[in-house]
Formats: C-alpha cells, structure tokens, sequence
C-alpha cells in the first residue's frame, strides 16, 4: 500500500505528459500535413478525369452516342483527427522484495471525409454552352493569347468569306466527302503571314480589324486572291456573317458542340466497327472511301487499340476498344487543350445549375 501511495502521483504527471504531448502533435502537423498529402492529388484527379471526360465524349460522337458532361461543381472534405493514451501499472510483491512496472500506450486516428457535388449540363446550361455558336471576341481573344490563328480557325468556323470547312462535319459524320481544301489554304496562308509578323488584329471602337502587308509577301497577295478581297486595302472589317464582300472577313463560327463532332471526325475506329455499320463511312465523289486524316490529320487524332495503350496522355475504354492521344503527339494534345479552353469560355460566368448529385465518401 505504501508503494502504491507513493506512485499514483508520478502516474498521474505521466498520464498528463502523454495526453498533452499527443494533442501538441496533432495540432501543429494535421492541418499542413492534410493540405500537403491532399491538394495535389485531387487537382491531378480532376484534370484527368476532365480530359477522360472529354475524350469519351469525342469518341461517343463518333459513333453517334448521346454526350454527357457531368460537371465537379463543388470538392470539399473534412478531416478528423482522434487521439488516446493511457497508463497502466503492475506490482509485484515477494518476501525478499517488491517491484513493480508502468506501461503507457497511446491510439492516433486520422478520418477524411470529403464531398463532392456533380452537374449534369443540361436544360439551359447546355444550349448556353454546347449549342450557342463561339463568339467573335473568345475567337480573337485565343489568336492574340498565343493560339495559333490557322488551329483556332479551323476548329472553330464554318465557313470565311463564302469559303466552307467541311460544314457537314460539324454534325454527325457526312456519307459524303466534305468540301474544306480553299478554307485550309486560307488559314495556312493567315498562319504563313501571322509567324512573319505581317498580319494583325487591331480593335476600333466596336470594331474588330485585320491587316496584313499584302503587296509585301506573296502569302497576303494570295490571302487577298482566295478571300476575293479588295487588292488595294489593308485593312479588313473581321465581322461575324454568313454575307461577305470584298472589303470584310466574314465568319461564320461554329458552337462548341459543332467543334466537338468536328474533332470527332479524327478518332480512329476499329475496321470491325466500321464493317459492323456502327460508325458512317463517308465516300468520296467518286465512290471510294474519303480519309479524314485529308481533314485533321495535321490537327488531332485520337487512336484506337485493343489492349490498353502504355504511352498515353489520355486514354478511355470504351466499346470493347481503348482510345487515346498519343503523349507523344504534341500538335493533337495542343488542339485537345484548346478544346478544353474554350469548354472553360463557354461556360463564362453563368450560374451553376443546383447539383443533382451529391456525395460524401468515406
């Protein structure tokens, strides 16, 4: 009894210490830690499922499956941090002496708990953001960012100055071969005459201006020839028109929707598919069958295997098939990240619709 008075003091200063010590570390490490173990694998996470998403959607297009944008609308967790200790001691007593032990334990328990929101896009959000064609300032907003022109141009319009770019391709893919080689000229030439510094966009009031030096370089005297352009002006009204005359640049963009089919036109299809009637082949005028690689072959292609592909940028299964952009193919990831961008402009700063689907894990 006397040895057992004398300890419960020292028992109690130890118990003390241990709690006190395991709260200390919970609370200066848990906070940073959990924002340096977490943040960057859920920025990771969300980047490739939005590329998977994308992609799946292009290749859906393809073999004209319904699209479906299911949109992150809010990630939030909670982490809960759960701590115990306790003292234990044994004595033992014998006729030559006593002696006795401590032993102390302690329990961590660390819980995440995160919550995510999705959006489905539909209703009006969708017609806003997939069917309403690209606006002329996110047009001219991407060439002076860095874009290229001749890419920006070719994904996202129609028809300039009367000229189409496969039109038809802006849907479900054509039975007949598209009409696009004057269009690409143009852009190419824009695209020769933009790497020369001999072309511009300059804005006036409401305005929007191209000039080029056209009697300078024979690319902007063949701009000015194919466009059906006025050979003694340098300036051109850029304006948004299905009409054109000799002193403007008509364009007539496409909706981002009317991209994504554009760009679908590019995903490689198995020729068990083709040969089972599940995607169109389209023929050309004179009867063969028309190679889309004439259209996107120098803008984006999206492959297909049928074991899943070790080099990948972006893969997806889909149809007993794998589908992805090589990561070596810089210029179809380049396009691939334009896509993403305008998907981004699109959506502008209209409100989100109220999540259909929300939950917690874990």
């Amino acid at each position: 009894m006397i040895a057992r008075t004398s300890l419960s003091p020292m028992l109690r200063r130890v118990s003390t210490v241990l709690v006190a010590a395991m709260a200390l570390g919970a609370c200066n490490t848990v906070g940073p830690s959990a924002v340096e173990s977490a943040r960057q694998p859920y920025n990771q996470a969300i980047v490739k499922t939005q590329n998977e998403q994308m992609l799946l959607n292009l290749v859906r297009l393809k073999y004209r499956d319904t699209p479906m944008f299911l949109e992150i609308g809010t990630v939030s967790t909670q982490y809960q941090f759960e701590y115990g200790g306790g003292v234990s001691t044994e004595f033992v007593f014998d006729d030559a002496l006593s002696d006795h032990s401590i032993n102390a334990k302690g329990s961590f328990k660390f819980i995440e708990k995160p919550t995510i929101t999705y959006s489905p896009l539909q209703g009006e959000k969708f017609v806003t953001q997939l069917m309403t064609p690209i606006a002329l300032d996110t047009l001219l907003l991407l060439s002076r960012s860095g874009w290229s022109g001749e890419r920006v141009l070719r994904c996202c319009v129609q028809s300039m100055n009367g000229l189409p770019n496969a039109p038809m391709a802006a849907g479900p893919t054509p039975a007949g071969e598209p009409r696009f080689r004057d269009f690409k000229k143009a852009t190419s030439l824009m695209r020769e005459l933009q790497l020369a510094g001999a072309a511009r966009l300059t804005r006036s009031g409401s305005e929007y201006l191209y000039t080029f030096d056209g009697d300078e370089l024979a690319a902007g005297r063949d701009l000015q020839s194919v466009l059906g352009l006025d050979s003694g002006r340098e300036h051109y009204s850029l304006i948004v028109s299905d009409a054109w005359n000799e002193n403007t640049i008509s364009l007539y963009p496409r909706s981002f929707l009317g991209v994504m089919f554009y760009l679908s036109q590019a995903v490689e299809v198995p020729t068990s598919h083709v040969e089972a009637g599940l995607v169109t082949q389209t023929k050309t005028t004179a009867g063969g069958d028309f190679d889309w690689k004439e259209l996107t072959g120098d803008l984006f292609a999206v492959k297909s295997a049928s074991s899943e592909p070790n080099d990948a940028f972006v893969r997806i299964y889909y149809r007993g098939q794998w589908f992805y952009i090589d990561d070596a193919d810089l210029n179809s990831k380049t396009t691939f990240g334009l896509l993403s961008y305008l998907f981004s402009l699109q959506s502008g700063s209209r409100q989100t619709i109220t999540p259909a689907l929300t939950l917690p894990l874990g």
